[in-house]
């Protein structure tokens, strides 16, 4: 197969002038044990930045639900301030529904 009709000739160029022989191989014993290393570090690194991330969600999502909830409590209560202070449209309302009621039957 010719160089120009090989998919991958581009990828092999590239990794051959990426990567010399002389790093390739041999590897010695106290090269895996400092590429280990370096990769544990790095996986604990990974580890501590993630469970970083897990606590901010959650954090974030019961500043949601109190957010909501206060929402809530704060309408609840200016509907109640609301119907203490006007206490006859409170009534009018209710005659309404109750007319409307009577309508329907």
């Amino acid at each position: 197969m010719s160089t120009n009709n090989d998919p991958f000739h581009f990828w092999q160029q590239f990794w051959h002038g990426a990567v010399p022989q002389s790093q390739m191989i041999p590897f010695t014993e106290e090269d895996f044990e400092k590429k280990i290393f370096e990769l544990k570090n790095i996986e604990a690194w990974l580890n501590f930045n993630l469970q970083a991330v897990r606590s901010q969600i959650m954090m974030m999502e019961q500043q949601k639900q109190f957010v909501s909830m206060a929402q809530s409590m704060t309408q609840n209560i200016m509907d109640s301030i609301d119907k203490m202070a006007n206490p006859q449209e409170d009534k009018k309302d209710e005659k309404d529904n109750n007319e409307n009621k009577e309508d329907k039957t």
